[in-house]
């Protein structure tokens, strides 16, 4: 968890009607009117798709942990190969046995991320993990406040009460841990606009098809309450040596089942090159238009999101709540 997740996020965060073009000095846009309907559909797949892949907490081992201290040790070689090996990971797992932990905490706090992990292909965790339950965890925390990237940092924090951990099995057939229920949790993602322009530009780089290059990136952001976010982004390429300038539009509401609900996702070019670029991104903005969408989803399908707050100052902070299916009579067994 954290270097695929977090990069997931970044690109939700800067691509959801959130504008690209010329770096602009200011901070806000105009904001665009609310809905006036209902989506005329809620689709199935979530805004970011978290059984895919960067949902594990890493072990890198093909041999299930027998302790605790095995299951600690085992987590911070994992998150050093990832970190590098002078990274200060801070691991605390606590409990009587390793199938039934009143604590689980790892930290990552300040650490910076080994950049060729964030390359690796993603993996489809979705049917993996039933059957594989291997412990329960009266409490969860994963802390990156925050992680750094290169040219940019993010901060996640997320907490659960009675979360229930599975294996899931990834290359070479090394281990992970995942969540896939609990009763209740909190998550919150954290993100400079700054940041959030420079982790935009370095997807962007990475994923670098038709020759193109990122000369300029711009974000403007704009909330009329917790519960939306209107945006304008503004980008400057150059692709197969012409220069490409567009900019999107668009806002997104949380409506009453905590869905994002999208509506005036428009794209345009401001140039020749430009004007073709904005005609293919507009197909992908009209499958979201006056539609809505899950926050996220994990692996299992058995939690789900009951509160979603979009706060905007010199962040962009998003607060997520959700709940599983644990029930109290459920809590202490497994």
């Amino acid at each position: 968890m954290g270097s695929s997740r977090m990069k997931k996020i970044v690109v939700f965060l800067a691509g959801t009607g959130l504008a690209i073009g010329c770096r602009s000095p200011g901070r806000s846009v105009e904001t665009l009117a609310p809905p006036t309907t209902r989506p005329v559909e809620v689709l199935q797949k979530p805004v970011l798709d978290l059984t895919r892949s960067g949902v594990g907490f890493p072990l890198d081992t093909d041999l299930l942990p027998s302790s605790v201290s095995e299951l600690k040790s085992l987590l911070q070689e994992a998150y050093k190969t990832r970190l590098g090996t002078d990274a200060s990971v801070n691991v605390v797992v606590q409990g009587s046995e390793v199938h039934d932990l009143d604590r689980l905490e790892i930290d990552l706090s300040g650490q910076r991320i080994n950049g060729s992990w964030l390359s690796r292909p993603p993996e489809d965790n979705r049917n993996k993990v039933s059957g594989m339950s291997f412990a329960r965890v009266s409490e969860l925390s994963y802390i990156a406040d925050p992680l750094i990237y290169t040219g940019y940092s993010a901060s996640m924090i997320l907490q659960a009460t009675d979360a229930r951990l599975a294996l899931i099995p990834g290359p070479q057939r090394n281990l992970s841990l995942v969540m896939y229920d609990c009763a209740s949790g909190r998550a919150q993602i954290r993100i400079g606009l700054d940041d959030l322009e420079q982790g935009l530009v370095a997807w962007l780089r990475a994923r670098g098809g038709w020759g193109a290059q990122v000369r300029s990136i711009g974000i403007r952001l704009n909330s009329e309450s917790p519960y939306n976010l209107s945006g304008d982004l503004r980008v400057e390429l150059m692709i197969l040596g012409l220069p490409a300038a567009f900019q999107l539009v668009g806002r997104v509401d949380v409506d009453a089942g905590s869905n994002l609900h999208f509506t005036g996702l428009n794209a345009w070019g401001q140039n020749p090159a430009g004007t073709l670029v904005a005609a293919f991104v507009q197909t992908r903005l009209d499958r979201l238009n006056n539609k809505a969408a899950p926050f996220f989803k994990l692996p299992g399908d058995r939690v789900r999101v009951t509160d979603l707050i979009l706060r905007l100052d010199q962040d962009l902070t998003i607060d997520v709540s959700f709940r599983g299916t644990v029930t109290e009579r459920e809590k202490h067994e497994f």
